[in-house]
């Protein structure tokens, strides 16, 4: 009963939220919204229905529960007059500056006619339509633009920046003219197409919960697939036209004005090439949880429209309680019982308790146990699945007092709730199985004794699975299976026992094999749920249930685990001493200039930033930041960080042009100077003191760290060894499986700019998540290659006065140590246009210099340009540096 009381809780509880949410259409201060409608009229189309569609539109408008305005001074068609001609742009000028049209509001259509030649690819509107309707959203102070049309994700990402213009001017207009019924609180102007005014109509309409949810659900859908779009890019020539028009027809704005998203002064690019990744992202976490919420609460309420039909089902609970268990399971992706699994701590302990290194001994438990007791408790809170495997494998390590003494407490009910598919993926029916044989040998006295009924059939059938079992042959025992299922034996351990011994003969993870493992999961539940105590039985009981379900987690140790010796791909490392990490660069002075750009990865670097600091241990005297290009957001955090930290922070005076800029402040020729990109998500104690070092021994000219996801370096970690094999799961966003039986992914080629690394996000996620396994199990060492020359095998080749450089000789200049003279010399336009290329292989072919990197320097980069999207958007590495940057760089 309380697994009942439990469901009819949540749903109660879920129709309360559901109703505080519905109605999502309105503004921020709960009045009606304003909203401009504009109907494009294409080539082709019958002018005299232009009207009539209008009108329609309006009329869908309306029916949203918006407030339509009527466009001012622009051309309205009255429904069954059409346009003879068009009017010129000296007419359409004139009729912009007058409020009033020749014909009244009541015969007028409340609508924009956009008269298209075509469609934009960019922002539906080409760039002279497209700064009337901004103007016009401008002026008439709409909270929202309705486009009577189907738009695609790039032109719903770019037309809402275009909007963001026409709301920036919209605030200049108020804040001159003092002009009431805009709302205040309201961020930007929302763009909606057809499709999702449809939605919004159906929302505001929709009578019943479900029906509100399930509207909600397929707009959270829609939504979500249009923040799935690229990134917002190649459209500041439309923005600059746009800003120049509304600032010339809307009193009190200037074109600065409206394209301050970075600041202007101090060498800061005034951009809009760069990826609106954090807004982005806020609003993908707010429509995934809203989804996740959305559907559970729809699987509630079928629940509690199916409870009284269970309940009088029949006359005996069990049958009630073994068909809502079924239907639980089928929803179990609804129900996320690994939430907290892909913290470090979790991930660290899946790959000890299921990895390459399971079963694991006493000492790896121990240590285990250890580390949880002392980790932060919002780092090892949830994840049911990792506590209950890390318990099961204390209890097979502890002695039999201690071990009989949990199970006396009902210990394992938990695996009568959690469903055992996701168990499967921590190996938690082997360590069950391991804990089956210790409590077999321990003395009975210490348990309760155990009454079993048997039939003639079950023992022939046990005595028959039990002997294929033991010869490693359980396929043999398919036949004894089939009979058994046909004698139609009421015994429920005996009969899921004959069902798994089936799904061993069907494909792996095909769909058939899923439905006889979930219908024999919902027998034994259902059996030892009427048990006083149920893990103790089903350790005790002479079915191997345990030994059948383990088959389907795979093997549990491979090959390399049963050799003796030492694994060259599994080092044992060593930390240093952070005493001993600035030891003979005490009078050395060390400059950083990080590359500031955003807010997110900065919030990671800055953990090692403070960390790599001389007043800290470390040997960094001052940190520069030099801005690219950044929103207000991104400039107001630089801002409060520089002031909080000075003058370990500061922010520089600089000169020349794009990227020539972050190399005016070298200025001292015994300075060691370090370029750090802001995305560069993880570094290691030695990196910083290592690369200066070496930049001081004067083998090279510029030094690299040894990055992480780098289209040169990752080749080179690959050729050693260090990588593992990860693939992705059915999400991809939580942590990818590995997997070091199969072949990768793709294949990683030395090139600057190749395919994996340089150009896929699915191989910078592979990348990373080889990575954080290492982190987690302590072999982060395996990626340290000692010393690589760049420029072994030359720089490139001349072609008359032009220079090619070789494929692999171009180099990623992520984090990079260099003193004045490798830059001096640096031609000025090249460094501006293309720095990278210029320092990288240009400059070095010219000066007759090698670059080379450092093993012992290991960091982390988190993106390529190419790869950002994919990897903000299917995936959670951020956040999982982020949890690393807290607990490595405190």
């Amino acid at each position: 009963m309380s697994l009942l009381r439990k469901v009819w809780t949540q749903t109660l509880r879920g129709a309360q939220c559901a109703a505080r949410r519905f109605g999502s259409w309105t503004r921020a201060d709960g009045q009606t919204c304003r909203a401009l409608v504009v109907h494009p009229r294409l080539p082709g189309e019958k002018e005299k229905l232009v009207p009539w569609d209008a009108s329609e539109a309006v009329a869908l408008a309306r029916a949203a529960g918006w407030h339509t305005v009527k466009p001012h001074g622009a051309v309205s068609v009255v429904p069954g007059r059409s346009d003879e001609s068009e009017d010129s742009e000296e007419d359409e000028a004139e009729a912009e500056e007058e409020d009033d049209s020749d014909t009244s509001e009541d015969e007028e259509v409340e609508a924009y006619i956009a008269r298209m030649e075509r469609i934009d690819p960019k922002f539906y509107f080409y760039i002279k339509e497209l700064s009337r309707v901004a103007v016009l959203v401008a002026k008439c102070q709409a909270d929202l633009l309705f486009v009577n049309a189907a738009l695609s994700p790039v032109q719903q990402r770019h037309l809402e920046v275009a909007m963001e213009l026409a709301w920036r001017a919209q605030r200049r207009r108020i804040g001159k003219d003092a002009k009431e019924g805009s709302d205040a609180n309201q961020s930007s102007v929302a763009v909606f197409d057809r499709y999702r005014t449809v939605l919004a109509i159906f929302a505001r309409r929709a009578s019943s919960q479900h029906g509100r949810l399930s509207i909600e659900l397929a707009e959270a859908h829609e939504v979500k697939a249009k923040l799935g779009a690229a990134a917002v890019q190649g459209i500041t020539t439309q923005m600059q036209r746009i800003a120049y028009d509304l600032s010339k027809k809307i009193p009190g704005c200037k074109k600065t004005g409206l394209l301050s998203r970075s600041g202007a002064a101090r060498g800061v690019t005034t951009s809009f090439t760069s990826s609106p990744q954090i807004t982005r992202q806020k609003q993908q976490r707010a429509i995934a949880e809203r989804e996740k919420r959305s559907a559970t609460e729809v699987w509630l309420m079928s629940i509690r429209a199916h409870l009284p039909t269970l309940c009088t089902f029949s006359r005996r609970p069990r049958t009630a309680w073994q068909v809502l268990l079924l239907f639980s399971l089928t929803q179990a992706d609804v129900l996320d019982w690994e939430d907290g699994c892909d913290s470090p701590f979790w991930t660290s302990a899946k790959d000890l308790l299921a990895g390459p290194r399971s079963p694991p001994d006493r000492e790896a438990i121990s240590h285990l146990l250890a580390e949880e007791a002392t980790t932060d408790p919002s780092d090892n809170a949830g994840c049911r699945l990792g506590q209950f495997t890390l318990t099961v494998w204390h209890l097979v390590h502890a002695n039999s007092s201690l071990r009989a003494g949990v199970l006396r407490k009902k210990f394992g009910v938990v695996l009568l709730e959690i469903p055992w598919g996701p168990l499967l993926s921590w190996h938690s029916f082997g360590a069950l199985t391991a804990l089956r044989q210790r409590v077999k040998q321990d003395s009975r006295h210490l348990y309760p004794h155990i009454m079993s009924s048997t039939t003639p059939q079950c023992d022939e059938f046990l005595r028959k699975l039990t002997s294929a079992i033991s010869s490693q042959a359980l396929r043999s025992s398919t036949a004894a299976a089939t009979r058994f299922l046909a004698a139609a034996v009421p015994y429920a351990p005996a009969v899921a026992a004959a069902i798994w011994t089936l799904a061993l003969s069907t494909s792996s993870e095909s769909e058939a094999q899923r439905e006889l493992l979930t219908e024999g999961e919902v027998m034994v539940k259902s059996w030892f749920s009427q048990r006083k105590w149920p893990l103790h039985e089903i350790l005790m009981s002479p079915w191997p249930l345990l030994e059948l379900i383990t088959t389907f987690e795979g093997k549990i140790a491979p090959a390399s685990k049963m050799i003796p010796g030492r694994d060259p791909r599994e080092p044992r490392c060593s930390l240093s001493r952070r005493e001993d990490l600035a030891a003979g660069l005490e009078h050395q002075r060390v400059e950083a200039i990080v590359v500031y750009g955003r807010k997110d990865r900065i919030q990671i670097l800055h953990k090692y930033l403070l960390r790599n600091l001389r007043r800290n241990g470390g040997v960094v005297d001052v940190v520069h930041f030099v801005v690219f290009a950044a929103f207000k957001e991104d400039m107001d955090y630089l801002t409060q960080l520089i002031a909080d930290h000075a003058p370990d922070y500061a922010y520089p005076a600089v000169t020349g042009r794009r990227l020539a800029k972050f190399y005016s402040i070298c200025q001292d020729p015994d300075t060691v100077y370090l370029k750090i990109d802001d995305d560069m998500v993880y570094l290691a104690d030695e990196a910083i003191p290592e690369m200066v070092r070496e930049r001081l021994r004067n083998r090279c000219g510029l030094v690299s760290a040894n990055v992480i996801n780098h289209a040169i370096l990752s080749a080179v970690h690959q050729d050693i060894g260090a990588i593992r094999n990860f693939l992705p799961g059915e999400d991809a966003s939580r942590p990818w499986i590995r997997n070091d039986e199969v072949l990768p992914i793709m294949a990683i080629e030395k090139k600057s700019q190749s395919q994996c690394v340089w150009s896929t996000w699915e191989c910078g996620a592979w990348m990373h998540e080889s990575f954080l396994s290492r982190l987690a199990d302590d072999t982060a060492c395996a990626y340290d290659f000692g010393w690589h020359d760049f420029h072994a095998s030359g720089h490139g080749t001349f072609n008359g006065g032009r220079f090619f450089p070789l494929p692999h000789t171009r180099w990623s200049i992520n984090m990079i140590a260099f003193k004045m003279e490798d830059v001096a010399d640096a031609e000025p336009e090249s460094l501006a246009e293309d720095d990278e290329k210029e320092l990288s292989v240009v400059h070095p072919a010219r000066l007759e210099k090698r670059s080379c990197a450092v093993g012992s320097a290991l960091a982390a980069h988190f993106s390529y340009s190419r790869q950002e999207d994919g990897l903000v958007e299917n995936t959670k590495l951020l956040e999982r540096y982020l949890q690393w940057s807290e607990r490595l760089a405190e």
